[in-house]
């Protein structure tokens, strides 16, 4: 749709002044109409609770001409992936049976974050517990809201160096994984040719990826 002539004059005054001041032209940004919160909640109703999940809707109304609606909110806890690389710098995946896709999926180690425990410390644990392995300190690679239109939870990537088996895997009693070092070239072509399926698992080699370019 086209902006209004407000909003085009206000960016337009925006745009001078970021040049005049900085002598560049200014980023790229949205309208100025869109700075503001553009929906204001009115309420919200749990509809189910799971394990790991709760359901709930949200009544929101919209600023821009009181619209109202009904949205869907998943409420789940924060998960972390690691992206662990040995000695001899192979990377370490599981292959492990997802009951959504109902198929086996080859991952990095993960798992949701315990309750008051901090991102480093679930990375930490959730590499022993699904593949066996321990290493260097987990260096943080960023964070991502895994499905934005209905979740605000995030996950968090860490890289652990440096990994050596020091014990058996201890999965959940849920989880058929089976952990296996791939070489770096390996699993990059497992995920530019469709081997790796899991959308956060795709993300994951694009955090892992800088560090690499600048660690060669």
């Amino acid at each position: 749709p086209a902006r209004r002539p407000e909003t085009q004059r206000a960016g337009q005054a925006v745009a001078v002044f970021h040049f005049h001041f900085h002598g560049r032209p200014a980023p790229q940004t949205r309208p100025v109409f869109f700075m503001n919160p553009p929906w204001t909640e009115l309420s919200q109703k749990q509809i189910a609770d799971f394990r790991f999940l709760k359901m709930r809707t949200r009544r929101m109304r919209r600023a821009r001409d009181g619209y109202e609606d009904d949205f869907l909110l998943l409420e789940a806890p924060d998960w972390v992936m690691i992206l662990a690389l040995t000695p001899e710098k192979n990377i370490l995946m599981v292959e492990q049976f997802r009951f959504g896709s109902n198929e086996f999926s080859w991952e990095p180690p993960g798992g949701v974050i315990d309750a008051g425990e901090v991102p480093e410390a679930c990375a930490t644990r959730e590499l022993l517990e699904e593949t066996g392995y321990a290493g260097d300190a987990p260096k943080p690679l960023g964070w991502l809201y895994p499905n934005p239109p209905l979740q605000k939870n995030r996950a968090f990537f860490f890289l652990i160096e440096n990994c050596k088996k020091i014990a058996e895997p201890t999965p959940d009693i849920t989880e058929d994984l089976h952990p296996r070092e791939f070489s770096l070239d390996e699993a990059f072509a497992m995920a530019r040719d469709g081997r790796i399926r899991h959308a956060m698992s795709l993300a994951a080699f694009f955090k892992l990826e800088p560090f690499l370019n600048s660690n060669p």
